[in-house]
């Protein structure tokens, strides 16, 4: 990854890394081929760098995450995953999927997405990973840290039409105070999910 940012900074979308998403060779070569996902390098080609330190919604940074996690652990990133957040989550029909497991019915490959949305899941496990953080899973009340969790809310100001009120992004999720509200969406090719938690309630929602 090119090199002055950090980690913190690509988790929120400051690192000025660029959207592949907004490149229209992307989109002409899912069309063309959505069975063939792209690698790293293609990734990054077509990443357009900009300036850091401001909030530029871009997953290419997420890509160089998976890339360094698979470095760091010798793992593929779907092992890491399972065994770090999968598994402690008790996410049980959770799973990164390798290209042999990536299509969904409509013949596209989740791995467009790479590490920046490839998993599949279901309602209730979305709903599980929220219980991680809340720290409200009695099977596993302990998986993370207070810092952890800390770091994973730790957000940036960001823009944002109603309803948001209080809109930042955090490591990964848009956190709202006025809502009271973290959470994500993510769609592809015939389908879409969204997950929300209220911190203050418990309440939470996931839809797919």
């Amino acid at each position: 990854a090119p090199t002055g940012c950090t980690i913190a900074q690509v988790l929120t979308h400051t690192a000025g890394l660029g959207n592949y998403t907004a490149n229209p060779d992307y989109q002409h070569a899912i069309n063309a081929d959505p069975g063939e996902p792209w690698e790293l390098e293609e990734i990054s080609a077509a990443s357009t760098p900009e300036k850091p330190g401001t909030f530029s919604y871009g997953n290419t940074g997420y890509w160089y995450l998976g890339a360094m996690l698979e470095g760091i652990t010798g793992m593929s990133l779907g092992q890491y995953l399972h065994r770090e957040i999968f598994e402690p989550a008790d996410m049980a029909s959770t799973r990164y999927p390798e290209p042999e497991t990536s299509l969904t019915p409509s013949g596209y490959s989740t791995l467009w997405a790479g590490p920046a949305g490839a998993a599949f899941s279901t309602p209730a496990d979305l709903l599980g990973f929220g219980d991680l953080f809340a720290d409200s899973n009695p099977l596993f009340p302990s998986a993370l840290s207070n810092a952890a969790r800390a770091a994973f809310m730790d957000s940036v100001p960001v823009q944002a039409p109603a309803p948001w009120k209080e809109p930042r992004y955090g490591a990964g999720v848009m956190i709202d105070a006025g809502l009271g509200l973290w959470g994500h969406g993510g769609s592809g090719p015939g389908y879409r999910s969204a997950v929300f938690t209220s911190p203050a309630t418990g309440a939470a929602a996931a839809l797919i």
